[in-house]
């Protein structure tokens, strides 16, 4: 899936250009924002853990990932929209990104490797 997904944005780097020339011309320079901020479409599979999580009701996991994830959101929000204005923003929220896909895998592996082993039916 992440292959696709990785052919999906740059199919995007590519065409937002043109689309962007012909559907908004008075917006050229939000062609680099739209393309930054395809950039976090790799986190849409990673999605999965989370829902994982979710369904195995692993409550501590997922307080530890939303905390980590709203601390760095905060963070990256305080200091770059302020001296970046809109870039800044963008930035902020593709960082976001990639510290909410790092911490789902992180905290993946620490449970361990047998997370989609079946468990014993008790009747």
């Amino acid at each position: 899936t992440c292959v696709f997904f990785a052919i999906g944005i740059a199919l995007y780097y590519v065409a937002a250009p043109p689309i962007f020339r012909l559907a908004f011309p008075k917006y050229p320079e939000s062609v680099l924002f739209t393309q930054l901020l395809a950039l976090g479409l790799f986190g849409a599979p990673f999605g999965l853990l989370y829902t994982y999580f979710q369904s195995q009701a692993l409550k501590s996991t997922l307080y530890q990932y939303n905390v980590t994830i709203r601390i760095a959101q905060l963070i990256f929000t305080v200091a770059l929209v302020p001296t970046l204005g809109l870039m800044g923003a963008v930035i902020a929220r593709v960082l976001f990104q990639a510290v909410s896909m790092t911490a789902i895998l992180v905290l993946f592996k620490r449970g361990g490797t047998d997370h989609f082993t079946p468990q014993p039916q008790v009747r």
